[in-house]
């Protein structure tokens, strides 16, 4: 089950968890095939309040959004690619 969760919110979102944004973030956090991972990052899901609109929000360890998009897919690929570009730096 995906249950939602809210845990904040502003005067333009509200922010929430779930069962595939935790797993999201482990999946960040994890060491890839290099021993790369993106160690302290979070994903959030953010509603804007306005349209309703949905968003992943990839988030670093300085807590700054780095990446948006409504597509978890595409945030999983974001986030190998994160990595990929950390191991040829």
């Amino acid at each position: 089950m995906n249950e939602i969760t809210l845990v904040g919110e502003n005067e333009l979102f509200k922010f929430y968890t779930s069962d595939m944004v935790e797993l999201s973030t482990r999946y960040a956090r994890q060491k890839d095939l290099n021993n790369i991972s993106l160690s302290g990052w979070t994903v959030m899901l953010a509603e804007e309040k306005k349209s309703g609109t949905q968003s992943f929000i990839l988030i670093n360890n300085n807590g700054s959004p780095v990446y948006e998009t409504q597509s978890i897919e595409v945030l999983g690929t974001r986030i190998d690619m994160l990595k990929a570009a950390r191991h040829f730096k």
